[in-house]
């Protein structure tokens, strides 16, 4: 299990830190305590996400490669009828979004 508030969230589209509505969730492997060239398991539960006191699941879409390194470890939320869009800040009226994403940089 992470917890959102160890990441930065961000917009994908500019790379710029959105705390309101970005999709993309990253942080540093260091930073959350994980040990140095340890594979990250498959799967996770968010805490505090996307908004503090709610929970997403996800899973591992891919890895980032550098020279042969793991330069990063990319997931995705799993589908559900709250994926890919803005139900959890407007309930009665969601528009659609970017699904939540997560990079975990291996630092």
């Amino acid at each position: 299990m992470f917890d959102a508030v160890n990441f930065d969230r961000c917009d994908p589209v500019t790379g710029k830190t959105d705390n309101e509505s970005g999709t993309l969730f990253v942080a540093e492997a260091s930073m959350l305590g994980l040990p140095p060239g340890k594979a990250l398991p498959r799967t996770f539960v968010f805490q505090n996400c996307p908004l503090p006191g709610m929970i997403r699941c996800f899973h591992q879409t891919g890895v980032d490669e550098s020279g042969g390194d793991v330069a990063g470890w990319r997931f995705e939320e799993d589908k559900g009828p709250n994926c890919g869009n803005t139900s959890y800040k407007e309930p009665g009226s969601p528009k659609k979004c970017l699904p939540l994403t997560v990079l975990i940089i291996n630092d």
